[in-house]
């Protein structure tokens, strides 16, 4: 959320190293990549790590943060 420190870690970096093969493996002219999980579980640290690696593959991404509540 607006505001928020991501503390991003090795196990942020480690989990979007695995991802993103499957990500440039599957991806299309445009996409969408959701990520979902429970409160505090990393989801925005992971989202913005993945973004930044695909940044680096020459892809273009902006991570987009939505909280919704049932």
């Amino acid at each position: 959320m607006l505001g928020d420190v991501l503390l991003i870690n090795e196990k942020h970096e480690a989990a979007a190293r695995e991802i993103l093969p499957y990500i440039i493996e599957n991806k299309k002219d445009k996409f969408i990549i959701a990520v979902s999980g429970e409160s505090g579980s990393g989801k925005s640290e992971l989202t913005h790590v993945i973004a930044r690696l695909l940044r680096k593959e020459g892809i273009f991404c902006k991570p987009i943060h939505i909280d919704i509540t049932t």
